[in-house]
């Protein structure tokens, strides 16, 4: 449409902007759609429109939409709680981060969190604090295992 619109532009999409206007999650309408579409005709600096010039008129991929990522109630356990939907994705997060940093100190600069606020997952059970040397390490253990599987030295 965007010919028969403005016949002068002469531009048109190339495959990746096409996929660009696919993957944003579009809150509006097909006149937002068209809106969008003629504004960034004006803008492209080329005879075709690229994903950049799509996504840089956008600036809003799919993912962040804000429907979109908010957990469907049967999918996910919602009604256990905030709170504890927070502590476990807290806990997946320093499990996930704990995979290739095993130092504390190193741990705590790379979550962007103090040492106490480490130490209290330590005592919350989630993370298990042991010692090799001089350093304290962290071993991740399921709240379901036992803690006697666990080589305190």
């Amino acid at each position: 449409f965007l010919n028969a619109e403005r016949p002068r532009r002469n531009k048109e999409f190339t495959a990746d902007g096409i996929e660009a206007l696919k993957e944003y999650a579009w809150p509006g309408n097909v006149r937002e759609l068209k809106r969008v579409c003629e504004q960034v005709s004006l803008v492209s600096p080329l005879p075709f429109i690229r994903k950049e010039d799509v996504r840089g008129l956008l600036k809003q991929p799919a993912t962040a939409s804000v429907e979109q990522s908010v957990p469907d109630p049967e999918e996910h356990e919602l009604s256990r709680g905030l709170n504890d939907l927070v502590a476990d994705f807290e806990a997946r997060i320093i499990r996930a981060s704990m995979k290739n940093i095993s130092d504390v100190e190193e741990l705590a600069k790379f979550l962007k969190i103090s040492l106490p606020t480490l130490d209290s997952y330590t005592k919350q059970g989630k993370i298990i604090a042991y010692r090799i040397g001089t350093k304290i390490r962290y071993k991740v253990e399921d709240l379901n295992k036992s803690l006697s599987k666990i080589n305190f030295k």
